[in-house]
């Protein structure tokens, strides 16, 4: 964690993601201690770290971010938010998850999507999905975020020298 700190101050990233490790929902007390240290050297760095809602473990429930985020108890330690994570991954409505941890909000990771024919939830270009992101950008507005917006592109159909600059054009979009 600490070389993963040190490289964000080498690079000047404002922030770092960081997974549970163990993500099972019984360990949430265990690995408290653990952020707390890494939390107490980012703090020394200035850096963030959030813990990315990514599985429909611990990471995935809202309610067991903000638990981990209070227990843990310092302002460089918090949630990192991926509305397409919870959907996809948690099965968890980003609207309601975001009401929930936006207090504890440190890093913010966007991608849209739809469902597919299969049911699963799959990627789509940005703009082109269901994720209404003008909706998050007023919401995290209103309660101060100041954090970073990290746009993700996993098309895979797509080369990414061709669909990044589509997929900033969508996000321009969506946005204005």
């Amino acid at each position: 964690m600490y070389r993963a700190i040190d490289l964000a101050v080498f690079f000047g990233a404002r922030s770092i993601r960081v997974p549970a490790g163990n993500d099972d929902p019984k360990t949430l007390d265990k690995i408290v201690p653990w952020f707390q240290k890494s939390a107490e050297y980012a703090a020394k760095k200035n850096i963030y770290m959030g813990l990315e809602n990514h599985s429909a473990g611990l990471s995935g429930q809202p309610e067991l971010c903000v638990e981990l985020a209070e227990k843990v108890g310092l302002p460089f330690f918090g949630v990192l938010y991926e509305p397409h994570n919870l959907i996809h991954h948690a099965n968890t409505d980003y609207r309601i998850a975001l009401e929930i941890i936006k207090k504890h909000i440190v890093h913010c990771h966007f991608k849209d999507g739809a469902p597919t024919p299969s049911g699963e939830y799959g990627f789509t270009m940005m703009g082109e999905g269901d994720i209404d992101f003008p909706w998050i950008m007023e919401q995290l507005e209103a309660v101060g975020y100041e954090g970073d917006i990290a746009l993700e592109y996993e098309l895979e159909e797509i080369a990414p020298e061709i669909g990044l600059k589509q997929y900033y054009k969508g996000w321009q979009k969506v946005i204005c």
